[in-house]
């Protein structure tokens, strides 16, 4: 369900949240060029999470981590398998959730018109039976 997609991506953004936290804090937090952005960014973990949310619906994220990954080039992959995992993959898993919400949806509806016209053919037999006798 629905819920279940909500929970990996929190999970996802806790992972690699904390995998920020030590690759990014512990190394850039006294750079001059991107202390900035690690204190802005990367202060702790809610803000962290939140941060990393912006890979969620790619909002500006270039702003963040392009400076990061041009100071320290190895930080490349941490940030490029989240936005390939957080905002392709776990996108498309919360629109394939709502898809089968959608045609589910539409298959238990055609049910219960299938049961109301059989229904409706049960109430015209009688007539049917004596019309045709």
């Amino acid at each position: 369900t629905i819920l279940y997609a909500f929970a990996l991506i929190l999970l996802i953004l806790y992972i690699f949240s904390c995998l920020a936290l030590e690759l990014v804090t512990k190394h850039l937090r006294d750079n001059e060029k991107v202390g900035d952005i690690v204190e802005q960014h990367f202060k702790n973990l809610p803000i962290t999470m939140l941060s990393l949310t912006q890979f969620l619906t790619v909002d500006s994220i270039s702003a963040m981590y392009f400076p990061l990954v041009k100071e320290e080039p190895i930080l490349l992959f941490l940030f490029l398998p989240a936005i390939l995992l957080i905002s392709v993959s776990l996108a498309n898993l919360v629109t394939a959730v709502i898809v089968e919400g959608a045609i589910q949806a539409g298959n238990e509806d055609a049910e219960v018109l299938r049961k109301y016209q059989h229904y409706e053919f049960l109430q015209i037999l009688p007539e049917l039976k004596r019309d045709f006798k």
